[in-house]
């Protein structure tokens, strides 16, 4: 789980009620549009149709809460918002008032366009389908989404909690996981996020909160992608392939016998030519050290 103690601040990304594996990101840049904020990027694997949440904690170590006034009055109480931006467009938003407290992010909530019953559309994985004879306006437009496809951002800001508000957040469908191929540029996206079916859920009360900063404090990135995509931009190491050690053996006993064949040879040890056929003798020839190397022995023919 990605922790910035500085900040005290954890994220992470829970499939099937379980953090994801992660795995590190070989790009250390700092965000490009906040330089100023603590980042932390990692990768995650991605399966079709999978739902996941996103986990956020403020720990014993964030002073922004520690060092809040208690006895501060309700509209003026300090608060760690949680900004969730998906594929490039913010999704969802929540907060924590007091440090221990985690905040879990399961989809999209709010109400559909016209409609005044709030619901719930968690998020889930789905594969992204390439197009490979795209007009030229939707390539312009995909060059312009392809880099943040495949990305969970979540963005932490300092906050300060004014209240409720009486404005609900309407729901609206993601865009088709569709791209032109062009867009990618080589890149090995391999997945965006779908929302799932909405869902009735009890009502939530949504805050009015002010920010007393122009940047967040810190930025969680994750990267998801197929097996085979982490395989491709080598984030996961390929598991070696195994030594076909049964040939190795074969060949080997077939140059040692044929080593032993020639070395047979019919010495006369009697000088006489008559015609009795002389009783062969074998001799071994002793090989010195060095001709009886085998390069099979200590070196391996499979290695890179």
């Amino acid at each position: 789980m990605p922790i910035i103690e500085d900040v005290g601040l954890t994220a992470a990304i829970h499939i099937n009620g379980a953090p994801a594996a992660e795995y590190r990101d070989p790009v250390k840049n700092p965000d490009r549009k906040y330089p100023a904020a603590e980042f932390i990027s990692k990768y995650i694997e991605a399966k079709d149709g999978v739902e996941y949440s996103i986990v956020c904690t403020a720990t014993p170590q964030n002073l922004w809460l520690a060092q809040g006034d208690p006895a501060a009055a309700k509209d003026s109480a300090r608060a760690v918002v949680f900004s969730i931006q998906i594929d490039g467009v913010d999704q969802a938003s929540t907060y924590v008032v007091n440090t221990h407290q985690t905040a879990r992010i399961e989809g999209v909530q709010g109400q559909a366009p016209g409609d005044s019953q709030q619901t719930l559309r968690k998020f889930k994985f789905n594969a992204v389908t390439t197009v490979d004879l795209a007009p030229a306006a939707t390539v312009k437009k995909d060059l312009k989404r392809a880099p943040f496809l495949g990305t969970i951002r979540v963005q932490v800001w300092h906050g300060v909690y004014k209240g409720p508000s009486a404005t609900v957040p309407t729901v609206r469908d993601t865009a088709a996981l569709s791209i032109a191929e062009k867009a990618l540029k080589g890149t090995a996206v391999s997945h965006g996020t779908m929302f799932g079916d909405a869902v009735p859920t009890d009502p939530v009360v949504f805050a009015n909160v002010s920010y007393p900063t122009n940047s967040p404090v810190a930025i969680f990135q994750f990267r998801y992608r197929s097996k085979e995509a982490l395989y491709s931009e080598m984030i996961v190491p390929r598991s070696p392939t195994p030594e076909p050690l049964d040939l190795f053996a074969a060949v080997k006993r077939e140059r040692q016998a044929d080593e032993m064949d020639d070395d047979d040879e019919i010495i006369d040890l009697t000088g006489d030519d008559n015609d009795c056929e002389p009783r062969p003798v074998k001799k071994r020839c002793m090989r010195s050290k060095q001709e009886d190397y085998d390069p099979f022995e200590d070196s391996d023919p499979f290695a890179d």
